[in-house]
């Protein structure tokens, strides 16, 4: 009798070893599935944790995860994980603690244009707060042509503004 319930119990413990295993690959999969849109996506993407001051204040950020967009652009994600955000763009770090600090203090997303001079691109970037305290994502979206057809629009409504004026 003792036998059979022996081998009960190890049945049962390999069914429900059988189902936790099924469950951890499927969140594995979950997890490369998560990974593989984050590095396809047509944007760059940056994870950084935030360094703060004795008050809570954002003084510093530090790379923690970037996407390949990001790569293709910048820099390799070796080169910039665990280094300080003053580092890597010393010129965007204070507009950038700025709006973090909005974001932040009002718990949303905040969006922004931003000029990287370094490759003549304007970007729209958006900070959001993680799931995950202290961290912040980062995407940022090129907006060049946008800013290009925007700037050509201006200018256009300009001289015709001035055309109106003289005819009038």
């Amino acid at each position: 009798f003792s036998i059979l319930l022996i081998t009960l119990f190890f049945l049962y413990r390999i069914h429900n070893l059988n189902a936790l295993k099924k469950a951890q690959q499927n969140e594995i999969d979950a997890m490369a599935t998560y990974k593989m849109l984050v590095n396809n996506m047509p944007l760059l993407y940056m994870q950084e944790e935030l360094v703060t001051d004795k008050n809570g204040n954002p003084i510093e950020l530090i790379y923690r995860n970037v996407n390949s967009e990001f790569e293709k652009y910048f820099y390799r994600k070796e080169e910039v994980i665990g280094r300080k955000g003053s580092e890597i763009f010393p010129e965007s770090m204070p507009e950038f603690l700025h709006f973090i600090r909005i974001a932040i203090a009002e718990r949303r997303s905040i969006t922004f244009t931003y000029y990287f001079k370094s490759i003549d691109t304007f970007y729209e970037v958006v900070l959001c707060c993680s799931h995950m305290p202290g961290i912040i994502d980062v995407f940022c979206l090129d907006s060049t042509q946008l800013h290009d057809v925007q700037q050509k629009l201006s200018t256009t409504n300009k001289k015709l503004s001035m055309a109106l004026e003289i005819a009038s």
